[in-house]
């Protein structure tokens, strides 16, 4: 068990035991990749072309657990509505829990231009795009 206030990143410690054992895994074998597969993106393709948007999405949310690492709503507000000055057409995800999907409507709540809401309604393979 790491003694607490480790400063290194759990991953690294977890691969300790692989170290232990002459396992010494490399960059390129630690990278994380999520492959969405031909459905998730055929499925974004379509939705993004059915709200005529570009393929840029600014994710703003962490998981509920996390939301004390969020902004609040009003300068996340502040944020979409600057991006909207610039032209810019915004679309708003989060995960499905009710305390994200407060947050979002508190943020729109803030809004004078509505966002593309798609909150609670994509996978995580859908968001990988």
């Amino acid at each position: 068990m790491p003694k607490r206030g480790n400063s290194r990143h759990t991953v690294e410690v977890n691969l300790d035991a692989l170290r232990r054992i002459g396992i010494h895994p490399t960059d390129d074998e630690k990278r994380l990749t999520l492959v969405p597969g031909a459905k998730a993106e055929s499925d974004i393709t379509d939705l993004l072309a059915q709200h005529r948007l570009a393929e840029k999405v600014l994710s703003i949310f962490t998981r509920f657990r996390w939301l004390f690492k969020c902004w609040p709503a009003k300068r996340v507000a502040g944020l979409v509505s600057a991006l909207q000055t610039q032209g810019h057409r915004i679309i708003v995800t989060a995960a499905p829990a009710v305390e994200e999907l407060a947050m979002i409507k508190d943020i729109q709540a803030e809004l004078r231009q509505p966002v593309v809401d798609l909150s609670g309604q994509l996978s995580l393979k859908q968001l990988r795009r």
